[in-house]
């Protein structure tokens, strides 16, 4: 049937064949000139913004291609349905472009083609494999395999023996490669053939030498063994990539080679049947795009060894000889340089050692340390929160945890020193209420300046509430400067705080930050060495200063890791001033701010009735935590290692417990190993329920480490009983 145009096309017919289309135009009158122009300057911007408007349009309502649909009898339909996987084989080894994998992933003709025919006709293919072609023929007549899926023939009809073919459904060039001291004119030619693969028909030859792949063939032709042989285009420019052969020369041949599926003449012929009309409906855009993406472009020939050996054999004498001098004087070099790199290797290994060895002193050191002290400020705490100490007693409790805290202190400064000094110091930027952080500090040091008779004063000239910035370390930094400044100024002196803000661009602003005394001054010889670590100034008027001298060196540390510098001005007798100035990025968001009366004691009726675990090996710390929490009406229950733990956990029922605090260091199992078990148990609430890590070892790799195990939060030893509190309610809070 001959149709007009598309518009008649449905989905009963096949299309066979299709002519070109007439161009088409639109139309204007004749006395309407300037409506003509329009309609032109418009077709002509169309095309400036998309030059493939027209065909564009044109394929969108009018394809050129069609898929014609694909009837099965009802044996054929049977067959399709009852039929397990089909085995194809092929050679899977040195198979390019037929089949080959590429990062593990199967590419080749043999696999797109077999996809499509699964889509065509619904077989389902599972390939086998064979070591050589003629295995695969093997496979196929012994009916170990149902099809060949790379049968190669030199013609697109041929018989074959006790194979049968189905229509061929692609067609490779072939090329004739010879030895170059040969002729294809000389009868007596001894051609390579692959194993179970024919003879070529074109050029007159004595006989065959059979190879396993056509690598083997092209082997024999470079060495003289065989005088020429045939192959597609395709595998040739494969292997002329992998290797380089001098004794060849490619002749032009006419001939192709037709790939087809074979099967064993004796197959169930609907298995031939449908993959024969699967084979008719492939497209030959489908088919187009296999070759494209199964095949390599043979680009340029790799320069090797090889093929400048076999191009200049002289000029390759000469460069070998000069590559064995070459190799001498390296070798010599490399000797002499492997000598100093072990030395430097050697001392660099000693550096390491020494601050592994540095690192794990203090890591240890401040977990002895802060264990004890932790007893020591939890007990001060018990008995101050107790109410039934005399105010004498209370006095003294006081005078306990004021020590104990300053040789906490002293223990953070020599842990920052190190962090420091091990560039593992890391300043984060999130963002932080200024005004707030000055509000908390003058909380915190206008009581001790009114014990002195001290006036502090705070100047805030802010333009903007909210930055990016670090504010523990920043906070920790004008903490050293008052304490520095509050030590070092006379009763009934003066400490001015200023912060000020210079807005600058790309929404950053410079600030500001001096701290600013009327104490008795540094000397000029002095300034430079009071930032360095362990220093003092010694004042006369106050033989008894206590401190590490690291605080300056702390602070002028995290000051220049800010991108600012700590300078000082002072004068003997008259005061100094320290100072600095960040850039910070302006945050435009909002923060809530939370503002607490410290003289006021804190409520926690969150915490009441709540059922906490305690994991903690230390008995006289558990005793604190567990006083401390009962304080506020938590049920706790106490467990002295990480494996009592896991097994409490596990034999109670689901929500038994609302947390679990869990200790790091502990016998049988540590908190780590017990917190990873307690996450992996198969239980609703293994993964849900939050774990602390409540532990005197407080550095960053151990915060690390209780984040990568699972666990929520981190209070670190000696905590502050507000500390405790926090921690443990703000999970309270976030399930209310």
């Amino acid at each position: 049937m001959l149709l007009a145009g598309d518009a008649y096309i449905n989905d009963t017919y096949n299309i066979a064949l299709r002519f070109a289309s007439e161009p088409s135009y639109i139309v204007a009158r004749k006395d309407d000139p300037a409506l003509c122009r329009q309609l032109n300057d418009a077709i002509k911007k169309i095309y400036e913004v998309n030059p493939n408007f027209g065909e564009e349009l044109f394929q969108k309502y009018f394809p050129t291609r069609y898929k014609n649909s694909t009837n099965f009898t009802s044996r054929e339909l049977s067959f399709v349905k009852e039929s397990p996987a089909i085995k194809v084989v092929t050679v899977f080894k040195d198979n390019y472009p037929f089949y080959y994998l590429v990062n593990d992933q199967v590419k080749g003709i043999i696999p797109g083609v077999f996809k499509l025919l699964s889509e065509n006709t619904g077989l389902n293919f599972v390939f086998v494999e064979a070591s050589s072609y003629a295995e695969a023929i093997d496979m196929v007549k012994s009916g170990t395999a149902d099809v060949f899926g790379d049968f190669l023939s030199h013609s697109a009809a041929e018989n074959f023996g006790e194979l049968i073919t189905t229509k061929n459904y692609l067609s490779m060039n072939s090329i004739i490669l010879r030895n170059k001291d040969i002729t294809l004119a000389d009868p007596a030619l001894k051609e390579a053939v692959i194993y179970g693969f024919d003879d070529s028909h074109t050029i007159k030859h004595s006989s065959n030498i059979n190879f396993p792949d056509y690598s083997g063939c092209l082997e024999a032709i470079n060495s003289g063994e065989a005088d020429y042989t045939v192959m597609p285009i395709a595998v040739l420019q494969h292997l002329y990539m992998q290797d380089y052969y001098s004794n060849i020369i490619p002749v032009v041949d006419q001939s192709k080679r037709y790939l087809s599926i074979a099967m064993n003449k004796n197959v169930d012929m609907n298995l031939y049947t449908v993959l024969s009309k699967g084979i008719v409906n492939l497209q030959e855009d489908q088919l187009n795009a296999i070759v494209s993406d199964s095949t390599l472009s043979v680009g340029a020939r790799a320069v090797s060894l090889k093929s400048l050996f076999y191009s200049n054999p002289v000029l390759s004498a000469v460069v070998i000889a000069s590559f064995v001098i070459l190799l001498g004087v390296i070798f010599l070099m490399h000797t002499w340089f492997e000598m100093q790199n072990k030395i430097a290797y050697t001392k660099l290994k000693r550096i390491e050692e020494l601050s592994k060895v540095r690192s794990e002193f203090l890591s240890r050191m401040s977990h002895e340390i802060r264990t004890p002290l932790n007893a020591i400020i939890g007990l001060t705490n018990l008995m101050k929160l107790s109410g039934t100490i005399n105010s004498s007693a209370q006095k003294n409790v006081a005078k306990i945890d004021s020590s104990a805290k300053f040789l906490l202190s002293l223990v953070n400064d020599v842990l920052d020193m190190s962090k420091i000094e091990s560039a593992k110091m890391q300043i984060e930027s999130k963002p932080l209420a200024m005004d707030n952080m000055l509000k908390q500090l003058q909380n915190i040091f206008q009581p001790m300046a009114e014990s002195k008779n001290i006036s502090l004063q705070f100047h805030c000239e802010l333009i903007h509430k909210y930055f990016y910035g670090d504010e523990l370390r920043l906070k920790q930094i004008l903490t050293n400067l008052l304490s520095n400044a509050y030590k070092f100024t006379e009763n009934g002196g003066m400490i001015t705080v200023t912060v000020a803000e210079k807005v600058t661009e790309n929404d950053n602003s410079e600030v500001f930050f001096s701290v600013r005394d009327t104490g008795v001054g540094i000397p000029e010889s002095d300034m430079e060495r009071i930032f360095g670590s362990f220093e003092q100034v010694l004042s006369k008027s106050r033989n008894n200063q206590q401190g590490t001298g690291l605080g300056l060196t702390i602070s002028k540390s995290l000051v220049q890791l800010m991108g600012g510098v700590l300078k000082v001005q002072s004068e003997v007798g008259a005061g100094s001033e320290f100072f600095f100035i960040l850039t910070l990025p302006v945050y435009t968001g909002e923060i809530t701010e939370e503002l607490e009366d410290t003289t006021l004691p804190q409520e926690h009726d969150l915490l009441q009735g709540k059922s906490i675990l305690l994991a903690e090996d230390n008995a006289l710390n558990a005793e604190i935590a567990v006083a401390l929490l009962e304080m506020q009406g938590v049920i706790v229950e106490c467990v002295e290692n990480g494996q009592q733990a896991v097994e409490r956990f596990a034999s109670q029922p689901l929500g038994a417990y609302d947390l679990i605090l869990m200790d790091l260091q502990m016998p049988v199992k540590n908190g780590l190993e017990a917190a990873m078990e307690i996450r992996a148990l198969d239980r609703a609430d293994a993964q849900k329920i939050p774990i602390i890590a409540m532990t005197a070892n407080t550095m960053q790799e151990d915060r690390e480490k209780a984040r990568g195990v699972g666990m929520n939060g981190f209070i670190p030893k000696p905590f502050d009983v507000e500390q405790l509190y926090k921690s443990v309610e703000c999970f309270f809070t976030e399930k209310k």
